[in-house]
């Protein structure tokens, strides 16, 4: 009777372990789990064949985050994989940020060229060095140095600003200072712009 007894409660014990294998239909009783996602969630499930078992607690909305590189943005969820298309930077203002993720972009340059003329008691006075000439860009935020200037002694000049309005301030020693407001567009370059500088008659002797 009591060999009977050992025997039902050994195969009882092999049952349960067997029903325990069946009910994951998979060898083992340890569940290796891994992320999952669709466009809405993620989870953590058991990636052992035939077994649908899901990690109690895993599952989660998506929480998006941006993230960029030097042309584009694109949203991702940092608890998974999952991310959405990229898209390329925008900068409708012209202040250096995308206007979506705040990147820092760079902001096109535009040129600007003319001729400058020193005129005294209606004569024309030639330019003998660049530096008898100063060119200052203001802006909203403050001055803006011109890059790549180029003042000629013909009196053409030339100098890259980037897009953005300006105060344009053009100063000579004993010539009153000529400023005008201007508007530098992407992909127009400001031409033929023509400055003229007019001798100060009442300039200290």
């Amino acid at each position: 009777m009591k060999r009977n007894t050992k025997i039902v409660v050994v195969i009882l014990a092999m049952c349960m372990v067997f029903s325990m294998a069946v009910a994951c239909n998979v060898p083992t009783l340890k569940h290796d789990f891994a992320v999952k996602f669709d466009e809405t969630n993620h989870w953590k499930a058991c990636t052992q064949e035939g077994c649908d078992k899901i990690e109690e607690g895993s599952l989660a909305p998506h929480t998006l985050v941006y993230d960029s590189n030097e042309t584009q943005h694109w949203k991702h969820c940092n608890g998974c994989e999952y991310a959405l298309a990229k898209e390329d930077h925008i900068d409708a203002d012209y202040n250096g940020q995308c206007d979506v993720c705040e990147h820092v972009v760079p902001v096109p340059n535009v040129q600007v060229s003319g001729t400058i003329s020193r005129v005294k008691l209606g004569k024309t006075i030639a330019i003998e060095d660049e530096d008898d000439i100063e060119i200052t860009l203001e802006s909203a935020s403050g001055i803006v140095e011109p890059e790549d200037l180029v003042i000629n002694k013909d009196g053409t000049y030339s100098f890259y600003a980037p897009v953005g309005e300006y105060d344009l301030s053009v100063k000579s020693e004993g010539y009153v200072e000529y400023s005008a407001a201007i508007e530098l567009l992407e992909g127009e370059p400001l031409t033929d712009k023509a400055i003229r500088l007019e001798y100060d008659l009442l300039r200290p002797s």
